[in-house]
């Protein structure tokens, strides 16, 4: 028996373990399949081992003692897989066909959370039944409300209970969280939202958090339960925390703060994970949110962490849509209708092209004239993207300007600035008045290329 039990399975044993691991997704189930030989044989050897002991120390009925164990495990695993047959068969059957399976994946997750909560009930049972079977074989009165395995008995029921409410609640909320990101992995397959690409929705943001809450109460209700069982009076441990809560409470008010305003945020859908926003202080991608604060990664790599209670305002750019104005410099002999035709052109040619075509939601179009400047007339030309989708949008609009321009005759104009110098009196300009102008001219210099970092700073969102 040993060596049948050590010896390795058939193939067509092994290959229905692997599809009953396929099948299950449950622990205990798990791992009887990995292990039952090692298992089995432990047991045996234990056996072996001890009634060996009690023949050479010549004791009476040396046999029972041993064997008994081994039935009342064996019996437990009976029981452990009556119960899984009743799950599977009563409780939440396994759907036998394809209809079963697409008529509702509504009740198919409920049947998921039933037959892991019935199945850790059942793993429970069948422990304690085997527990009692061995105890009861080494002559030990389990029934006795007076002994010690007697006073016990709350105590098993309390962690029973705990454990079986901890399995559904985290069962539960794994499986709405995985489905809320399956729905946005989804959305951001078909294109429908770009605040859906790479971010959970807020539905699935609140549930990480609520799961860690209410695991947590569970954990600590148990432990009290547990103590008073136990019989140590856990009243003086409620008032110590009360008064603990309360020096906690005055010293930690920002903490309070910082919860509350996640919370609230959260609530309003403010922002989710995987969109960019812009608080002010920082801005970036959101990477991770928690109880009192969220990560933010900046376009150029720095994470920062920002407590709720921080935030006075922001902006979210990962939003339904986003609008870009481009301004187009060209010169004074432009005629503005002319242009507005050639803009109206590049628009449908870039509706029709493959690529860039499907990312606008409004078309190109021309606003006229937008400023008069020293030496240019200012026109803007606008459009509308998903967000994130302007940048390789705005790539293509540049170039098809440019190229449509240049075909069509129509003039950037650059920039300059005119230097008027004293009358020279037909003399060549000397290396002093050349110096002069170039002090003149770099003010201006200096504040176009402020301007032009602020602007870049302004905007600030990751491109590709």
């Amino acid at each position: 028996m040993l060596g049948h039990a050590i010896a390795p399975q058939p193939p067509s044993a092994q290959e229905l373990a692997r599809n009953l691991r396929s099948a299950s997704r449950f622990p205990a189930r798990d791992l009887i399949v990995r292990h039952w030989a090692l298992l089995t044989t432990i047991a045996l050897l234990i056996a072996a081992t001890l009634g060996t002991v009690r023949v050479l120390l010549d004791h009476t009925n040396p046999i029972t003692p041993i064997i008994g164990p081994v039935g009342a495990v064996f019996g437990g695993m009976f029981v452990y897989a009556a119960m899984i047959l009743f799950v599977d068969r009563v409780v939440a059957p396994i759907p036998t066909t394809l209809d079963d399976v697409a008529a509702s994946q509504v009740s198919v997750r409920r049947r998921e959370i039933a037959r892991g909560v019935a199945e850790h009930v059942a793993l429970v049972i069948a422990i304690a039944s085997a527990v009692v079977g061995v105890l009861a074989v080494w002559g030990i009165d389990v029934f006795d409300p007076r002994g010690p395995i007697g006073r016990s008995a709350g105590l098993f029921i309390a962690i029973l209970l705990a454990t079986t409410a901890y399995r559904a609640v985290k069962l539960w909320l794994d499986q709405e969280i995985a489905l809320e990101r399956w729905a946005a992995t989804e959305e951001e397959g078909q294109g429908a939202t770009a605040a859906a690409i790479g971010s959970t929705t807020r539905l699935g943001t609140l549930l990480g958090i609520v799961r860690g809450f209410l695991l947590a109460s569970i954990f600590i209700v148990a432990i009290m339960i547990a103590l008073d069982e136990l019989g140590v009076n856990i009243g003086p441990l409620f008032a110590g925390a009360g008064l603990i809560g309360i020096a906690v409470s005055f010293g930690s008010q920002s903490l309070i703060k910082d919860m509350f305003s996640g919370m609230f945020y959260l609530i309003d859908d403010a922002f989710r994970t995987g969109e960019y926003i812009d608080i002010g202080l920082v801005k970036g991608t959101v990477e991770k949110i928690s109880i009192r604060s969220f990560q933010l990664r900046h376009q150029n790599g720095p994470l920062n962490t920002v407590p709720f209670g921080e935030i006075k305002k922001l902006t979210n750019y990962s939003r339904d849509w986003v609008i870009v104005k481009l301004p187009i410099r060209v010169t004074y002999d432009t005629s503005v209708s002319h242009l507005n035709k050639v803009v109206k052109r590049i628009s449908a040619e870039l509706l029709e092209d493959e690529d860039v075509g499907p990312l606008f939601l409004q078309p190109l179009k021309s606003q006229g004239v937008y400023d008069m400047e020293d030496s240019a007339m200012v026109i803007r030309v606008k459009f509308m993207t998903r967000p994130n989708d302007q940048f390789l949008v705005r790539r293509a609009v540049y170039a098809k300007i440019r190229e449509t321009f240049h075909a069509e005759g129509i003039k950037f104009a650059h920039r300059n600035v005119t230097v008027f110098v004293g009358s020279l009196d037909g003399q060549p300009v000397t290396p002093a008045q050349k110096a002069a102008a170039g002090a003149a001219i770099a003010p201006v210099v200096e504040d176009e290329a402020i301007l032009q970092t602020a602007e870049e700073e302004d905007e600030g969102l990751p491109q590709p």
